[in-house]
């Protein structure tokens, strides 16, 4: 059985939705996975375990968190050496018209810590008003707004494509893994 390793930054919670999501195909398909938080996984595991990395994060005006980019940084050596995936979950993964602009992400987080995944998934996040201060809720709201999204701030609204999520995860199988459909 292979090994697969998915370590995530969440602010509000959709990234580590993700990595679960990811985590249950990839384990369905027959791959051991181990998840690390990079707040909270003070001590992440070696690398050299994993036939495969995921590296999952939100980008928050326009950028990864700083744990994920460090995380990125500290291990560029062993990522370059194995398969390793990128997963940036961001507002401008939401529409066809945001992904020039997500794209941007990626490219900024690879220029700033030299590391180029094999795989990268831009996915959509979520905007999570009741888990915002009020400043964030206001200035979420806007753009909100200004992108014809929901600005009903008494709940929460996930645009996350999951069917995405999930036909991505399980491209990622080795092909000795993948189930006949005979």
């Amino acid at each position: 059985m292979s090994n697969a390793l998915i370590v995530f930054a969440t602010r509000h919670g959709q990234t580590e939705r993700i990595a679960l999501r990811m985590a249950k195909v990839l384990t369905d398909g027959g791959l051991t996975v181990d998840l690390a938080d990079v707040r909270r996984t003070p001590h992440r595991p070696p690398l050299a375990r994993y036939g495969m990395v995921i590296v999952a994060g939100p980008v928050y005006f326009g950028k990864h968190p700083r744990r994920l980019e460090r995380f990125i940084r500290d291990n560029r050596e062993e990522l370059s050496h194995r398969d390793s995936v990128l997963v940036s979950v961001s507002g401008s993964a939401i529409s066809a018209e945001g992904r020039k602009e997500a794209e941007a992400f990626v490219a900024e987080l690879t220029r700033r810590t030299g590391w180029m995944p094999r795989q990268t998934l831009l996915a959509g996040g979520a905007i999570c008003y009741t888990q915002y201060n009020p400043f964030l809720r206001w200035m979420m709201r806007r753009i909100s707004r200004s992108q014809g999204r929901s600005t009903d701030i008494s709940r929460d609204h996930e645009y996350t494509n999951w069917t995405e999520v999930e036909q991505f995860a399980r491209a990622l199988l080795p092909a000795s893994l993948t189930v006949s459909a005979l």
